[in-house]
């Protein structure tokens, strides 16, 4: 199975995955009807994830898989999706970075974590 080598069409799929987060999200909130708190946040919260674990798929080549590995962007889309979270919950500045910066690890570390989820 051939990789994506396309930036773009890599960001694609992260923002897909974004989005099916947050629809998965919404359809557990609304499920529970609306007792998980603030629904709007834990709807956004599930789509900071799908963001995270897109930009991994997309970017990282998957174990026995020859093909191009961008950790770079992973780390970029991880830092991005951690504060995010970290903004969107108005956490204190630490929280806001350690969010960043433990996205920007699972993202570097690509598949070998998200495998498992």
């Amino acid at each position: 199975m051939k990789r994506i080598t396309s930036i773009r069409l890599g960001l694609v799929i992260a923002i897909g995955c974004a989005v099916f987060f947050a629809l998965y999200g919404a359809l557990e909130v609304f499920v529970r009807n609306g007792q998980s708190g603030p629904v709007m946040k834990s709807i956004a919260s599930f789509a900071c994830f799908g963001f995270l674990v897109g930009g991994i798929l997309a970017f990282d080549s998957l174990p026995g898989e020859s093909g191009p590995d961008r950790p770079l962007l992973r780390v970029a889309i991880g830092t991005i999706s951690g504060l995010l979270l970290g903004l969107l919950w108005k956490w204190p500045g630490e929280g806001v970075a350690l969010s960043a910066l433990l996205a920007a690890a699972l993202g570097y570390a690509g598949t070998m974590w998200a495998k498992y989820v």
